[in-house]
């Protein structure tokens, strides 16, 4: 199984479908990356500038209700009042949102009315008071933020305002106020604040709270937030840095990561912050990941179909341009390839069966050219037979002649030398020196021809048994053949 997975791995229809998957994949995937990023950082954008719209909404309330009281307490003129009237001026204030109201005159005797209705003169000089000092220079005075004393409520936050008051020019139609000679001022109750930090929402997740210009929590939604003298996040940290709005990617308590954005509260400093957890900004991307996913696998198997089409259109006659190799190089010289096409493929198909034709014919001749030679060569194996056995039958009437002569001049020769060694051994009577002499050239010569007759013999012997052992040679190859 894993060898067939192999091959068809290494096969052209695998080469195909990945080249033709990646053809399609790659471009899809890097559209779709560039869009849906696009789209992040589109929507990154738009949330931004909504939570930088919210806090300068909520800026600009908080600046105008600070703006109102301010007013309020700018059009009391109580440098002329009376104790009791003195009081029943500074009693409006105490109804919206404050704890106490008070009064410091050019003498620096401090008046403070309390909520509970009390009135009461508080000893001292308070004219060189850090409040009045600055009221008197800058017309108002904004205090720090603190925290009451409440065990009921930790996240309670408190401030003090001073306002130099103003008196109308006498004798003047119009009332014009001038500044006066005193100032008033109240400790005001942030809980109108807090409220509408807290009633102001942005979607399912975002969130508004509002510090002062140290960092000290005003309004949070997490009252995690009151345990901690200022706020130490990064966000928090970039914004008192800064005297302008702005925005940032910040951690929340729990360390996710969030959208931050922020507004300046103008009069005090105070910083707006709207946030809500950066995943806000992946979520309209998230419908746009699924529709992407699927339009990937739309154009994947798209693209695997038409690649599998295609390369079953290519792989096909490579694959019967290979057999019909495979068959041709086996000796089927007559195997052709049908392949009716106008293409690459079907002109490489035309040359390999023209290349098979040309085989064909090459391998025929030379069949023929064999037919013909073996033919000559059996013709002349046949003479060749023929002329052994002439020459066997050449051999055998040799060897009977040299049978025949042997006896014949063997016999004659020995008579002759028998005869004359009788004669030199003076067996039939003397003789003398001449014809000893004589006769000694005779038996010399006698048995130097029976050398040369031995030795004529001998050579007819061994050329007869050479040649009757090439005869049967050649007549045993004939028979083999």
């Amino acid at each position: 199984m894993s060898e067939r997975v192999g091959r068809w791995l290494s096969s052209l229809s695998a080469k195909y479908i990945a080249v033709c998957a990646l053809l399609v994949a790659v471009p899809v995937i890097c559209t779709s990356v560039y869009l849906l990023y696009s789209s992040y950082r589109d929507n990154k954008r738009a949330l931004v500038r909504l939570q930088q719209e919210k806090a300068k909404s909520v800026a600009v309330t908080i600046e105008r209700y600070f703006a109102d009281r301010t007013k309020r307490m700018q059009a009391i003129d109580a440098q002329y009042l009376s104790f009791t009237a003195l009081g029943s001026v500074l009693q409006p204030l105490l109804a919206d949102h404050a704890t106490n109201a008070f009064y410091v005159d050019s003498t620096g005797r401090k008046t403070l009315a309390s909520a509970g209705g009390g009135l009461t003169v508080v000893k001292g000089n308070f004219s060189h008071d850090r409040s009045v000092k600055q009221a008197f220079a800058a017309g108002v005075y904004f205090g720090p933020v603190y925290a009451p004393r409440l065990l009921s409520n930790p996240g309670a936050r408190s401030m003090e305002v001073v306002v130099r008051e103003t008196e109308a020019v006498v004798g003047s139609p119009e009332g014009r106020p001038v500044a006066g000679t005193g100032v008033v001022g109240e400790t005001l109750d942030l809980r109108v604040i807090q409220d509408l930090v807290r009633q102001t929402r942005l979607g399912t997740s975002g969130y508004v709270y509002a510090i002062d210009a140290r960092g000290v929590p005003i309004a949070h939604p997490n009252s995690a937030a009151f345990t901690n003298r200022s706020l130490a996040l990064p966000q928090v940290t970039r914004a008192l840095a800064s005297s302008q709005s702005g925005s940032t990617v910040g951690r929340n308590f729990r360390g996710q990561k969030v959208l931050s954005a922020w507004a300046t509260v103008g009069p005090v400093g105070w910083k707006v912050f709207v946030e809500q957890p950066e995943s806000a900004a992946f979520a309209p991307v998230r419908g746009k990941i699924w529709r992407t996913a699927l339009l990937l696998a739309a154009f994947l198997a798209v693209g695997v179909g038409l690649s599998v089409l295609l390369a079953r259109r290519l792989v096909r006659p490579v694959k019967q341009i290979r057999t019909a190799a495979a068959r041709i190089g086996a000796g089927a010289y007559d195997e052709r390839i049908e392949l009716r096409r106008r293409d690459e493929l079907g002109g490489l198909a035309e040359e390999l069966n023209g290349m098979a034709a040309s085989l064909q014919a090459s391998v025929q001749s030379l069949e023929q050219r064999v037919e013909e030679r073996t033919r000559e060569l059996a013709a002349a194996l046949v003479e060749r037979d023929e002329k052994s056995h002439l020459l066997e039958i050449a051999s055998r009437h040799k060897s009977e002649f040299l049978a025949n002569m042997s006896h014949e001049l063997r016999t004659p020769l020995n008579a002759i030398i028998g005869f004359s060694q009788v004669l030199r051994q003076r067996l039939f009577g003397p003789i003398n020196e001449k014809q000893e002499e004589y006769l000694d050239d005779i038996l010399s010569s006698g048995h130097h021809l029976l050398s040369l007759i031995n030795d004529v013999l001998d050579l007819s012997k061994v050329e007869a048994a050479t040649s009757g052992a090439s005869a049967r040679s050649s007549s045993t190859c004939s028979r083999t053949r």
